[in-house]
């Protein structure tokens, strides 16, 4: 992946609100979440995701986690 115009520094991406919200939406289901579910959930976001800004930090948090 091309690197991302828009990006937050890496040492907030593993604790980032973008991760927290992604683990609440899988607590709700009551399940164990993976790496594997994060980046699958990051994906699709980035994937339906309009603003470029919302696709580059996706991206970027993606790049961080694999």
């Amino acid at each position: 992946m091309p690197d991302a115009t828009h990006c937050i520094p890496e040492q907030f991406l593993e604790n980032s609100a973008l991760i927290s919200i992604i683990k609440e939406e899988f607590n709700a289901d009551l399940r164990q979440i993976s790496q594997s579910d994060i980046n699958k959930a990051l994906t699709k976001k980035m994937k339906t995701e309009t603003n470029p800004i919302l696709v580059d930090i996706y991206r970027q948090t993606l790049q961080f986690f694999s």
